[in-house]
């Protein structure tokens, strides 16, 4: 699998996301926020669908709690955000765990491995916010 990237598509309601690749630590992980922050911030946006199948992430539990405070230090735009992620079915324990933690620290982040279920979320959080 290749290293990791990231692709856009603006769409009405929401700013389509796609990464792809493998973020092989904490410091890549991070490294792939900023990108998607500078993304957001320059697309004015706040909904997000976030699609992470074809993504591979190599995370400890330490790392889920690191990540969320780098969030909530370093971008702080993420709290300010709506994001449905498609993750790779096969880190959807971890990413649940992820989505937990995000969660119980205020972030509107939800985990989906079904794209037309992630896409219906996202729309009714748009919706609702209108």
């Amino acid at each position: 699998m290749s290293e990791f990237e990231l692709s856009y598509e603006i769409h009405p309601e929401y700013l389509f996301v796609k990464g792809k690749g493998i973020r092989r630590n904490l410091e890549a992980i991070f490294q792939s926020t900023q990108e998607f922050a500078r993304i957001v911030e320059d697309n004015k946006t706040k909904f997000i669908l976030m699609d992470y199948s074809e993504t591979v992430t190599h995370s400890s539990n330490i790392d889920v709690f690191n990540i969320t405070r780098l969030y909530e230090t370093k971008t702080p735009l993420m709290l300010e955000l709506c994001i449905a992620i498609i993750t790779n079915p096969a880190e959807f324990a971890q990413d649940a765990f992820w989505e937990d933690v995000c969660q119980k620290r205020g972030f509107n982040f939800k985990i989906f491995t079904d794209t037309s279920e992630a896409k219906s979320w996202l729309l009714t959080q748009v919706k609702n916010a209108e």
